[in-house]
């Protein structure tokens, strides 16, 4: 039998408090960077997403310019701009926004991403990460330091705050100025933005190329006359401006 006096604690009993502790910090500090690792990826996705609307807005601008202004586009040429825009978005959808919803953020990006929010923290994140990995070769007092410092740190940071948005912003800002432009020539052009965006959308369709003059209701339409015989036609014309002979 071994005795024990009354004031004796185990080995286990002595460190069960102080494991406990480095438990929780540790758990601590692995929400805190999978948080800023979803922060890392939402923005990434976003940004994607905004690039994408900006760009595809781009090209049906530029479409809707030319059909209006340059050369009206055929069936063939429809055909080619519809097949060129799916392509694109197919490309960028399999290239760029795919990727960024299966990757997996690296937990030491993410600890630089808040350590260069946070110039204080003074790599004591990465440090902590770094040590972690290679465990058995770090003394005991020495880890214990530099987790305690690490998890202290962490309780000084936002981890919503730290995730760099410039680039989201930006393409913000583009994607916005692109709807102004689009919006106002929608308002202010004489010739229709949706028809040519319906021409392009199908292409072989019979739909004629926007004009600034409208000729709509002939009447009395297709008629039999006797020769010698007058005929009132009548139409609504649009967009003819003070001058135009109709």
């Amino acid at each position: 039998a071994v005795v024990m006096s009354a004031g004796t604690r185990t080995p286990a009993d002595s460190l069960s408090p102080d494991s406990a502790l480095r438990g929780r910090m540790d758990r601590f500090v692995d929400r805190q960077l999978r948080r800023t690792q979803w922060q890392v990826k939402l923005v990434d996705f976003c940004t994607a997403l905004v690039g994408l609307a900006a760009g595809l807005l781009t090209a049906l601008l530029a479409l809707v310019v030319v059909d209006h202004w340059v050369f009206g586009l055929g069936s063939w040429g429809r055909m080619i701009a519809a097949v060129s825009l799916v392509l694109g978005v197919g490309w960028y959808t399999a290239v760029v926004i795919l990727p960024l919803l299966f990757r997996s953020i690296n937990p030491l990006y993410a600890a630089r991403t808040i350590e260069q929010c946070t110039p204080s923290l003074k790599n004591s994140l990465i440090n902590f990460l770094l040590l972690r990995s290679h465990r058995e070769g770090v003394h005991a007092g020495v880890f214990a330091a530099v987790q305690a410092r690490a998890a202290a740190d962490l309780t000084r940071v936002s981890v919503e705050n730290v995730v760099d948005r410039s680039r989201l912003i930006q393409a913000g800002c583009i994607l916005a100025a692109l709807v102004t432009i689009g919006a106002a020539y929608v308002v202010l052009s004489p010739k229709s933005v949706f028809q040519t965006l319906s021409r392009v959308a199908a292409p072989f369709a019979d739909i004629p190329r926007p004009a600034r003059v409208t000729i709509a209701e002939v009447l009395p339409g297709d008629a039999e006359v006797f020769q010698g015989q007058e005929v009132t036609i009548t139409a609504k014309v649009t967009g003819v401006e003070a001058g135009d002979p109709v």
